[in-house]
């Protein structure tokens, strides 16, 4: 159940690095194509996703993350009601651009925090 595949998740997430944040997209994707409610990805999948990406060290950690941030935020406007970006996730993003050395990730994390309002 989505229990098990969340608990999978944070396990990963925690490890951190880069392999680590790509296995935990993956199990999101194959959650998301699955088409079995009980393994339905919710608010905290994709939360630990994007944490695990902010943990990752990769140079592109803020777009990685933004763009779970996005698939969570288009999820919710499909009606999938078990997942909806909240403070965790909006700050979580904004933790991830902070660690990225692109030019864009200052005014991406501000936007990212007037979303949040």
């Amino acid at each position: 159940d989505v229990v098990s595949y969340n608990t999978a998740i944070n396990a990963w997430c925690k490890t951190g690095g880069l392999e680590a944040a790509q296995r935990t997209e993956a199990i999101l994707g194959k959650m998301e194509k699955s088409g079995n409610e009980r393994i339905r990805p919710d608010t905290k999948t994709y939360n630990n996703v994007i944490d695990a990406w902010a943990r990752s060290g990769a140079s592109d950690t803020g777009v990685r993350a933004e763009r779970i941030l996005n698939r969570m935020l288009e999820r919710h406007s499909q009606g999938f009601g078990e997942v909806d970006a909240d403070v965790v996730s909006y700050n979580t993003a904004i933790n991830a651009w902070s660690k990225t050395g692109l030019e864009a990730s200052q005014d991406t994390g501000e936007n990212l925090s007037v979303m949040q309002c």
